[in-house]
């Protein structure tokens, strides 16, 4: 009985053990308004069920600013839903002709191509 026990004690700690949830990860973004005069962007980030919103990481330098959504994800078997968060990011200082880094691909993405194109619902 005890060798069982052992199997168990282990078989449970493998499956726990290989689990890479709950994590951080970047989620895709789009501008939805920004200005070159202003220090302000709006975008919209999206994600599935599993997922809520956390946090913009923004890099500034002098030529480029790189922004980063990150969502906080508890597990991969979740309701097929796609949540689609408004977010307004605050820059250092204007975007002036700086190159924006990160936002999704609409080429690659047909989500990201739908978002900025229309005035999807969001939370």
């Amino acid at each position: 009985m005890r060798g069982w026990a052992a199997v168990v004690v282990v078989a449970v700690l493998g499956v726990v053990g290989c689990s890479d949830y709950p994590k951080d990860e970047s989620a895709p973004w789009a501008v939805i308004e920004s200005s070159p005069d202003s220090p302000t962007l709006h975008i919209k980030a999206w994600f599935g069920g599993c997922s809520s919103f956390l946090r913009t990481e923004v890099h500034e330098t002098a030529t480029t600013v790189r922004l980063r959504a990150v969502v906080h994800t508890t597990g991969n078997s979740c309701k097929a839903m796609l949540t689609v968060q408004d977010v307004i990011v605050t820059l250092d200082a204007p975007l002036g002709d700086r190159q924006l880094q990160g936002e999704c691909d609409s080429v690659a993405d047909p989500t990201c191509a739908e978002l900025k194109g229309s005035a999807i619902e969001t939370t």
